[in-house]
Parts: C-alpha cells; structure tokens; sequence
C-alpha cells in the first residue's frame, strides 16, 4: 500500500471513526456498480424499442 494512502486512511479513521470509512470506501464501490448498471439498462431499454418499432 502507498505510504500517502495508508496515512490519509489512518487519519480519517482517527478524525471520524473506522466504521465510517469503511462506509464511505463500500458506498463509493456501490456507487460505480449502480452507474454501469444504470448504463446496461438504459442500452437493454433502447434495444427493446428498437426491436418493438422494427
């Protein structure tokens, strides 16, 4: 690991609290999840209406 990194995680963990970090560290993966999967549905939506019109 990154010696800036570990210490910027220490210091969050010191500042707020480890179960906040580890939160803010799963919403931020969940958040990336969420987009591609908005981005699949969206393309799923637009073939289904390709496929209804044609």
């Amino acid at each position: 690991m990154d010696e800036t990194l570990f210490k910027f995680l220490m210091q969050a963990i010191n500042n707020v609290g480890f179960p906040i970090v580890v939160i803010g560290y799963l919403f931020f993966r969940f958040e990336k999840k969420l987009s591609a999967l908005d981005h699949s549905i969206q393309e799923l939506d637009a073939d289904f209406h390709k496929k209804a019109k044609g």
